[in-house]
């Protein structure tokens, strides 16, 4: 199979996806969303792309807890083919580790924490590409406007947030991705606002048409959340097994399906869905598709 062309069966949905370098670009998508698995989000208006969180390597659970660790630059430069601009949550490995060579591919500019834009540093990004940002800043991504706003990442053992050790050099492991703070993004696009919920927020009145949003949080988060955002459209983030490889390393082109995966797709996805549908009903819902592009306008419309 040629470079440029990567086919993927994704066992959630049983459907077949081929794209091409550049993700299959459809001329006729107004504001273009993909979901790229894990926290990983690409938006594309008009010829430019803004990444968030994008990992790709997906680093089995042995690689993250015994070893230094590096990125699938091959994979992920055919996968990612274009990127104007990348924000970063927070500096956990599974939002950071591809970052670096995404930039090597694409040249796009990266807005971060101090702790990833130090990481970036350390791992050779350009500091003319890394931008330090914080929760209130405005930013101007090209034809995306950005405000960012603080977040609270839920507690998780051994990888709690905290400075970076003084002295760092690659390879790294998992572990030295060390957050310090959390960032949600409010994207404003061709007249479209889109939230990027990447933890808890406090319960302000930003209201957006899109809220892309954890789905394992209490109901009653929801609740308060919907009522500040209206949104008019919810898609589920950050939901499947990031440690289970994109590709079936048997046949090297097949989406790989694991059982931590495929319990949450049947039982609570459905949860999130009956969730959103009782405190936001109208509200339209969609479960994204590796890698598909969902023209953000016609869903809302449609």
């Amino acid at each position: 199979m040629p470079n440029h062309l990567i086919d993927i069966r994704t066992s959630f949905f049983y459907t077949e996806i081929r794209y091409r370098e550049h993700m299959d670009i459809q001329d006729n998508i107004r504001v273009g969303y993909r979901w790229l698995g894990a926290a990983g989000v690409a938006l594309r208006v008009d010829g430019q792309t803004l990444l968030i969180d994008p990992y790709i390597s997906r680093l089995p659970w042995h690689h993250m807890f015994f070893r230094c660790i590096q990125p699938n630059r091959q994979l992920v430069g055919d996968t990612i083919g274009i990127g104007n601009h990348i924000l970063v949550s927070h500096s956990h490995v599974d939002h950071l580790l591809d970052v670096p060579v995404i930039v090597d591919y694409t040249g796009a500019e990266v807005y971060g924490s101090q702790n990833t834009c130090r990481l970036l540093n350390i791992l050779g990004v350009s500091a003319s590409k890394i931008h330090l940002i914080g929760a209130g800043n405005e930013l101007s991504c090209g034809l995306f406007k950005t405000v960012v706003y603080p977040a609270r990442h839920y507690p998780i053992p051994f990888f709690m947030p905290g400075n970076l050790d003084a002295h760092l050099h690659p390879p790294l492991t998992a572990r030295q991705y060390r957050m310090d703070v959390c960032f949600s993004f409010l994207i404003e696009a061709d007249g479209m606002r889109i939230l990027v919920d990447s933890g808890r927020r406090k319960f302000q009145h930003v209201p957006a048409d899109v809220l892309i949003i954890n789905p394992f949080y209490r109901a009653g988060y929801y609740q308060k959340q919907f009522k500040a955002v209206q949104p008019k459209l919810v898609i589920p983030n950050h939901w499947d097994n990031f440690m289970a490889a994109l590709f079936d390393k048997k046949s090297q082109n097949s989406y790989s399906q694991d059982w931590v995966s495929a319990l949450i797709a049947r039982f609570l996805l459905p949860r999130f869905r009956r969730i959103v549908q009782t405190y936001s009903p109208g509200v339209k819902i969609i479960i994204p598709q590796l890698f598909r592009e969902i023209d953000l306008s016609a869903s809302i419309a449609g």
